[in-house]
């Protein structure tokens, strides 16, 4: 290849990787909502949160859990393997 036609080759390149960059850059910006969007949005509402979540049966399963140890794990120095802390 002569130096004019890598030159082309690079100029081309370039010109590719700076359109793919910009291509992906506004392809990834998230589109203007139109008042009619808005409208609908805010016409759905948001549900009510149940004010007693944490005295209903879910919470009883939950809170009524065994504790089958101690968190963070402590190991003693003389327990550790050197190759796995917990042999």
């Amino acid at each position: 290849m002569s130096k004019n036609n890598q030159i082309i080759t690079g100029i081309i390149v370039i010109l590719l990787i700076v359109g793919g960059t910009l291509l992906w850059y506004f392809e990834s910006m998230p589109s203007k909502q139109t008042k009619n969007d808005i409208k609908q949005t805010a016409e759905k509402g948001y549900k009510n949160i149940d004010k007693n979540i944490l005295s209903s049966a879910n919470a009883e399963k939950v809170f009524g859990r065994q504790i089958n140890g101690q968190v963070p794990v402590e190991v003693n120095k003389s327990d550790i393997g050197k190759s796995n802390p917990f042999q």
